[in-house]
């Protein structure tokens, strides 16, 4: 079984743009059929903004496999070195993985909303997981 996890970015327009082209040149011919950024779950663009999402995705950051992941971490590093705005966030399927990253420019987009997530409690789905267990004890 393979581990996913949910990534949401958030950047302007011209930080979509930028990476877009980052992504379109960093992967190969034959690796641009897996471009995360033409297959996003979100995609929501709405007052110069950009947000993007997958959802259940195989988001291995330290494989050369996978190098549509690659190729946005790098994208994102672009953004960075370019003074561009973006919002990065990350849950594995574990509560204790997660990773989020901001980065602010200091001279174009500032105070780009953080991106809005909730974990909870399902306390339903709890007591519907512990009536089909048998826990010997």
């Amino acid at each position: 079984m393979a581990y996913v996890s949910d990534v949401r970015i958030l950047t302007t327009e011209n930080g979509y743009n930028e990476l877009r082209k980052f992504v379109d040149s960093y992967l190969t011919d034959e690796d641009k059929k897996y471009n995360l950024l033409y297959n996003a779950d979100v995609n929501i663009c709405k007052n110069k903004l950009v947000y993007l999402g997958w959802n259940d995705v195989k988001w291995y950051e330290q494989s050369d496999k996978f190098k549509e992941v690659q190729a946005i971490l790098k994208g994102l590093q672009h953004l960075k070195d370019n003074d561009i705005s973006y919002r990065y966030s990350k849950f594995g399927q574990y509560y204790d993985d997660y990773e989020e990253e901001i980065f602010d420019s200091d001279y174009k987009t500032k105070n780009l909303p953080l991106i809005s997530y909730e974990r909870y409690f399902d306390d339903n789905n709890m007591l519907n997981i512990l009536n089909d267990k048998a826990i010997e004890l």
